[in-house]
Formats: structure tokens, C-alpha cells, sequence
């Protein structure tokens, strides 16, 4: 079962917001020169990571709804 998250609360628009810039700050670390593949991968990775803690707003509320796209 998936957490519920109250997405209008001050403490989730802060997680949102400090998640957003973080996901910005990654992707400009991944455009910049000199990356190697695996220096790519690990901030793919992290990024990936983020953007499913942004997700959990989206979850399914129920377990009848599991497995369902978002």
C-alpha cells in the first residue's frame, strides 16, 4: 500500500520544490563535458530516483488501483 501524501501540505511543496531543483542541478551536471559513461549513468540513476519520490503524490490511493499507470 502506498503512503498517502497530502500534496497541498507546506512540508510536501518544500520536498517538491527542493526535489525539482535537484533534478535540475543533476541534469545540468550531466550535460557538462568531460562525463564518462558511468559518471552519466550514476546521475541518470539519481535523477530516475527523484522523479519517483515526485511520484508517490501520484501513487494509487488503493491497492485495487495497483499496478495501474499513473
Amino acid at each position: 500500500m502506498s503512503p498517502e501524501i497530502e500534496i497541498g501540505s507546506p512540508t510536501w511543496k518544500a520536498i517538491e520544490s527542493h526535489v525539482n531543483e535537484r533534478i535540475t542541478n543533476l541534469r545540468l551536471s550531466n550535460d557538462s563535458e568531460g562525463l564518462d559513461e558511468v559518471g552519466t549513468a550514476v546521475i541518470r540513476g539519481q535523477i530516475k530516483a527523484l522523479k519517483s519520490l515526485l511520484a508517490l503524490a501520484k501513487a494509487p490511493a488503493n491497492d485495487a488501483d495497483e499496478g495501474r499507470p499513473y
